[in-house]
């Protein structure tokens, strides 16, 4: 019968759209139980990514933090005293950061990180430096803040890197390379400053040897780097703001490129890494 038929029809439709509710529920759960287990799995991961980005050396006041015991004890009393009369005498703030090992983190975002938390420089002035030295990756970061970039170039920074403190450090004598490398950049900060530090030994670094002759491979694509460096710098400015990572770095890797590309050492200048290895010439 017609009716019957319909009565027919519709009861099938109901057992289809109720067969349909429980396929998509029953989907539902097992989606559900998949993001939990997946979210279960990745807490542990993201848990160890945070924790390596969280080890933080807290500011202690000091103008030489030796976390890494590497600097001798005169030492240390010396160069804490020279570089807070730095302070007042030229309101640049220069400081020492040793560490066993950053645990994992680029040693220049490490170096980044605690010159933005412990806020060196003068507001307005932007005229902080801190030098970072991490025994286990073997690097060494100078970071300067804008202002005291002119006082404190790149290329001044990397070949002091180089030449001083890399130069003790592959001997192993950890304490004497930063002691020179601390002396030479606090009597240059003074020196631009017309003062003089109580005490303070009368060195001064001047760079030295030979430009590096232009690549003879590669040269037509060095000013195809170069412009992809800069954009990428120029993208990176906001989150570095005033301290490292901007045009002027670009700029020094650019005429990096087109020297050749060549390094050596230990570390320098802002972003500027070189290794070492300890007994090796």
């Amino acid at each position: 019968m017609p009716g019957s038929a319909a009565c027919g029809g519709m009861r099938n439709g109901e057992w289809r759209r109720s067969k349909m509710r429980k396929f998509r529920f029953g989907n539902y759960r097992i989606l559900r139980s998949n993001v939990a287990l997946i979210a279960a799995l990745a807490t542990p991961a993201a848990a160890a990514r945070s924790a390596l980005a969280e080890i933080t050396v807290r500011d202690p006041g000091t103008f030489v933090v030796d976390q890494a015991g590497i600097v001798d004890d005169r030492v240390e009393r010396d160069l804490d005293g020279w570089l807070r009369e730095l302070e007042q005498k030229t309101t640049a703030q220069v400081k020492l950061l040793t560490v066993p090992t950053t645990e994992g983190e680029p040693v220049f975002n490490f170096a980044q990180r605690h010159a933005e938390l412990w806020e060196l420089g003068k507001k307005g002035k932007d005229n902080g430096v801190l030098v970072v030295v991490a025994v286990k990756e073997r690097e060494v970061r100078i970071h300067t803040g804008y202002g005291i970039e002119p006082i404190l170039p790149d290329s001044w920074c990397g070949s002091l890197s180089r030449n001083v403190f890399a130069e003790q450090f592959k001997k192993g004598n950890f304490s004497e390379g930063i002691y020179q490398g601390m002396v030479a950049i606090a009597n240059k900060v003074a020196d631009s400053s017309n003062v003089k530090l109580t005490g303070l030994p009368d060195y001064r670094y001047a760079p030295r040897g030979n430009p590096v002759p232009p690549a003879a491979c590669g040269a037509g694509i060095v000013p195809i780097i170069v412009f992809i460096i800069i954009l990428s710098s120029l993208r990176r400015r906001r989150y570095y703001r005033r301290w490292g990572g901007g045009l002027g770095e670009a700029l020094f890797w650019g005429s990096v490129l087109s020297r050749g590309g060549r390094g050596g050492g230990w570390g320098g200048g802002r972003g500027l890494g070189v290794r070492f290895r300890r007994g090796v010439a």
